[in-house]
């Protein structure tokens, strides 16, 4: 993820894997048996992503005015699992994901590639900066030995002089 919106960041500060779990664990349609894809589809995970959304904005959340109470109750089927399923099918689309809204994203490539630009940018900065304060104190060095101190000492020879 190349950027968290204040809403994201909210979120992942209000929720969490233990109070998920908490959460499920008060709802009946929940099987510890439940695949990971099964649990993140019920009415429950669908409950908790509209209250971490409500609450991230402020606001007050109630269960029994939430629009995912339309939401039909999961019925968990026990299925034997197979060993040679694929891993990567079975991976979290959880609370904090944003699959969708990338995908609906016109240009989710610019996002990342303004980031590498600016990344090569400020470093180039930032090489320039040390370089130009090399620069600055070789000169006022070069300055000093060269103007200011012989003309100091010019100016007490001939004050001296003057006595």
């Amino acid at each position: 993820m190349d950027f968290w919106s204040e809403k994201y960041l909210n979120m992942m500060m209000s929720g969490g894997n233990q109070k998920f779990l908490d959460f499920l664990l008060q709802h009946e349609e929940y099987s510890p048996e439940m695949t990971i894809k099964e649990k993140y589809h019920t009415r429950a995970a669908h409950l908790w992503r509209d209250k971490l959304s409500v609450e991230s904005k402020g606001e007050v959340w109630n269960e029994s005015l939430s629009p995912a109470m339309n939401v039909p109750l999961f019925v968990h089927q026990k299925v034997q699992k197979n060993s040679d399923s694929n891993f990567f099918n079975n991976r979290i689309e959880g609370f904090g994901s944003l699959r969708e809204e990338w995908n609906n994203r016109i240009f989710p490539e610019a996002s990342s590639s303004f980031t590498r630009g600016w990344n090569i940018l400020s470093s180039a900065a930032v090489r320039f900066a040390s370089v130009a304060g090399e620069k600055i104190s070789q000169t006022s060095q070069e300055l000093n030995d060269n103007v200011l101190v012989p003309t100091t000492q010019r100016i007490r020879e001939s004050t001296l002089g003057c006595q």
